[in-house]
This record gives C-alpha cells, structure tokens and sequence, in this order.
C-alpha cells in the first residue's frame, strides 16, 4: 500500500514523498507553518500527537432571530462571554452601536402602547441595544463574529481543518493561528499534496521540505 502511495505521488515531483524520518534529517525540523492543499483544508505539522489544536476564523457571518415584544421592541444584550458586535445588519440595513443615540427604554403598556413612543433603534445607558419593530416580529440580524475552531491531531502530530458546510474555507477566509495576524487562506502556501500519516510514519512530498524551519 505504501509503495504505491509513493508511486502515485512520483508523478508530482521527482522525490516526490519522503519518509518523514528522512525529511527530519534533510531539513533539521519540521514545519509548523500552516498550509493547504488544492481544496483548502489546512494543515499544520509538528503538533504533540492526538492534542487539540485551535485555529481561529475571523470575520464570519453569525445569524439570530430577536422577538419583539406586544410595544414592537426588540432588545439586543451582550454578556461577558459574547459581547454585543460593534456593527450589525437588520433586515439589510447597517446598524452602528457608537451612532445610536442613549434613551430609556421606555414600559410597554397593556394597551399594546409605549409609555413613551420611539421611531428609531437606540440604545440605553445600560449598553441595551434597542430596535423598534413592530408588535410580536421576529427581527432576524446578522454581524461578523470571530471563532475558534479545533482540529485533533493525528498519530504523526498533523492537524486538519476540513472543508465542511459550517467552514467553506472559501480563498479569502481570514484565519489566525497562535495569537498570530490574520491571513487569507488564498495565500497560505500550497506545495502539493497532503501529508500522509501510516503506522505513525508521516510522508509528505518532497516540495514542503523547503518550508522546514
């Protein structure tokens, strides 16, 4: 089976996969860049063998359905954890946080009437964020949101974020890895092929030795 995997690959390059034993030796190190392959998922080597390895996607697109109340508002708080976005959309329309204007909130009553009336989204000096809608609406919104996404290690100490549904891994998904700047995907190296784990031997083509540290 091995033999024929290095036979296939003998296509790509002229060495085309080395045992990464050999690798070791060649390069002196293993390479920790992150890297793709021709359908974008992401790869990074050198990792402890079955650990949890984290790669943050920035800049993704969250979706949520507010209920406004009998009064036609709908509240927008943020909590420790998840803090309110600076900017979101409704209903196609930019909202800014730092451009809404500081009001009360005021009581609805059960007339079905505000206490004191409100055309337009505001926020209270709690840090509510509030969009008048109308009576008992389900006002969807949508913002940009960062998030981590883990990947478990191999047997060869690789991490593998895969292309899915939830992650497209599209060419200009930003993404971060270690606290690092954030670059588009389109731009992480691609040297052909994808590192092979067997038996807890790792083979990769002989074009990644060159990004060996």
């Amino acid at each position: 089976m091995k033999s024929r995997y290095i036979k296939k690959l003998g296509a790509i390059a002229s060495t085309a996969v080395v045992a990464f034993s050999a690798f070791s030796a060649m390069a002196a190190g293993i390479p920790t860049v992150l890297f793709r392959d021709a359908s974008n998922n992401i790869y990074r080597m050198g990792q402890s063998p079955t650990a949890s390895i984290e790669l943050q996607y920035e800049g993704l697109t969250a979706t949520r359905d507010l209920k406004a109340s009998a009064c036609g508002l709908a509240s927008l708080r943020g909590t420790l954890a998840t803090p309110l976005p600076t900017t979101f959309t409704v209903g196609g329309v930019a909202v800014n946080v730092a451009s809404l204007l500081v009001q009360i909130k005021p009581s609805c009553l059960a007339s079905g009437q505000l206490q004191e009336p409100r055309t337009a989204n505001f926020k209270t000096s709690a840090g509510e964020v509030v969009l008048v809608s109308s009576a008992n609406a389900i006002v969807p919104i949508s913002y940009s949101v960062n998030k981590i996404r883990k990947a478990k290690a191999n047997a060869c100490g690789v991490a593998k974020w895969s292309v899915t549904q939830s992650y497209p891994n599209t060419s200009t998904q930003l993404v971060s890895f270690g606290g690092g700047s954030a670059v588009q995907i389109s731009t992480l190296p691609l040297p052909g092929g994808a590192p092979v784990c067997r038996t807890g031997t790792l083979y990769v083509p002989a074009a990644w030795a060159s990004y060996a540290p």
